[in-house]
């Protein structure tokens, strides 16, 4: 069994006022407009599909830490 991926989180933005529906159109906008977690996933899984290291790929390695940039850009606005 392997050990999971490192991961260092930030803490979420913190706004000086309270937030607005302005601003969680702006944080769906921004998602919706820069997702692109389908494309890392499917080159994921072709990368593992081809390589005999399977998911031990350094290539897989590196999409699955791109992955998780991109799944918590939308819980944080930050970019990990």
């Amino acid at each position: 069994m392997a050990s999971p991926r490192p991961y260092e989180g930030h803490p979420p933005l913190e706004l000086d006022r309270p937030a607005t529906i302005d601003d969680v159109a702006d944080c769906l906008l921004a998602f919706i407009a820069s997702d692109s977690t389908g494309v890392i996933a499917t080159n994921h899984l072709v990368v593992a599909d081809k390589s005999r290291l399977h998911g031990f790929d350094p290539v897989c390695q590196q999409l699955a830490d791109l992955y998780r940039c991109a799944r918590f850009l939308f819980s944080t606005s930050l970019p990990r």
